[in-house]
């Protein structure tokens, strides 16, 4: 099949999106005399419309669609998904022209129940192969030596224009060997560096992001450093904190409250469901593991309760965290989400979602 799938929507029903590709453009100019010249069509002008007008406009249309179809092809896509057909009006120096503008996003579907995705065409863009090749020679180069300081301003910004997901390895190769570095050009250029994650596909993106949090080899510094670049560009995946929580891991699945506390762009039913489960998952994963006991009051004999720290610390029982460890009952530290403020945040998003929908 030969014909370019070209839909306005950002998903294809029926079809799995293998790959993405760079964002593409077609452009039409034409002179303000192809409409003037529809004058004489004025016979069929009835009703405010003119049939003569539609028709040189959808041909106009049919000509940007057709042209960035062919750009499609030549990189390699089979469909365009988010077609958008702009009208911008030029004019200067005594002249007047209309330009249409065609955008949209080429991508590489498979039907689902095929095995092979579409093919349309059997050349591939030339600018592709050559920024395929230099892509495959930084990480060839850096992979082993992921120091930013060795990384090039120029390197930087060819994968952050790129965005191609074969550089994920190795971004997250530099953030885990620099993030500790608080200079202030390290730290620029490394913020400049994780908006890679922001560029790619936001599904691809969350899932990679995820999977490295789940590591047991992970340090804590680094893990906080990945929690963040998730919440700044809006990738959290409530399935995947889910999972997360779920981690034998007690250090790794803490990590997962800290995602309940940040706003998404949007929610859906089943948001709102698997924010239950995650509470639940958080009452049934950590309980109290503080040991009750009596202390002595100075200078008498009668005993107070008080609450034993794993850390062996004795706090009155008025005191919610530990005066030693700062760590409450359940072992959590003051700088992380704990249990009770993980539940009180769910269930005010809850009853807010429901509300609105």
């Amino acid at each position: 099949m030969n014909r370019i799938i070209t839909t306005t929507t950002d998903t294809l029903d029926g079809y799995t999106i293998e790959e993405y590709y760079e964002p593409i453009t077609a452009n039409v100019v034409v002179g303000s005399n192809v409409f003037s010249d529809i004058a004489a069509g004025w016979t069929d002008f009835f009703g405010g419309r003119s049939s003569t007008y539609e028709r040189k406009l959808q041909d106009i249309y049919k000509q940007a669609i057709e042209t960035l179809s062919e750009r499609a092809k030549r990189v390699g896509a089979n469909c365009i998904v988010g077609l958008r057909i702009d009208v911008d009006e030029i004019s200067g120096k005594g002249t007047q022209m209309f330009m249409i503008t065609a955008l949209g996003t080429p991508v590489r579907a498979t039907k689902q129940g095929e095995k092979q995705s579409l093919n349309t065409g059997k050349s591939v863009d030339g600018n592709l192969v050559k920024d395929k090749i230099d892509a495959k020679i930084i990480i060839d180069i850096h992979m082993d030596n992921p120091k930013l300081s060795g990384i090039s301003d120029a390197k930087i910004n060819f994968i952050l224009e790129k965005r191609f997901p074969e550089f994920a390895p190795l971004v997250l190769s530099i953030i885990q060997q620099n993030y500790k570095l608080v200079d202030f050009e390290t730290k620029e250029r490394l913020e400049k560096l994780c908006k890679y994650f922001g560029g790619i596909d936001s599904a691809l993106a969350s899932a990679i992001l995820f999977n490295e949090l789940q590591s047991s080899e992970v340090s804590k510094g680094y893990r906080i450093t990945l929690n963040e670049i998730i919440i700044t560009y809006d990738l959290i995946d409530y399935e995947a904190v889910l999972q997360i929580l779920r981690n034998e891991n007690d250090e790794i699945a803490k990590t997962a409250l800290a995602f309940v506390k940040a706003n998404k762009l949007n929610y859906t039913v089943e948001d709102k469901m698997l924010l239950a489960a995650i509470k639940q998952a958080a009452a049934d994963r950590f309980k109290p593991i503080v040991e009750f006991t009596t202390k002595k009051k100075m200078f008498s004999s009668s005993e107070n309760e008080v609450w034993k720290c794993t850390c062996g610390n004795l706090n009155e029982l008025s005191r919610n965290r530990c005066s030693s460890c700062t760590k409450d009952h359940y072992g959590f530290r003051e700088n992380e989400t704990s249990v009770e403020a993980a539940t009180k945040i769910i269930d005010n998003r809850i009853e807010v979602i429901e509300e609105l929908m």
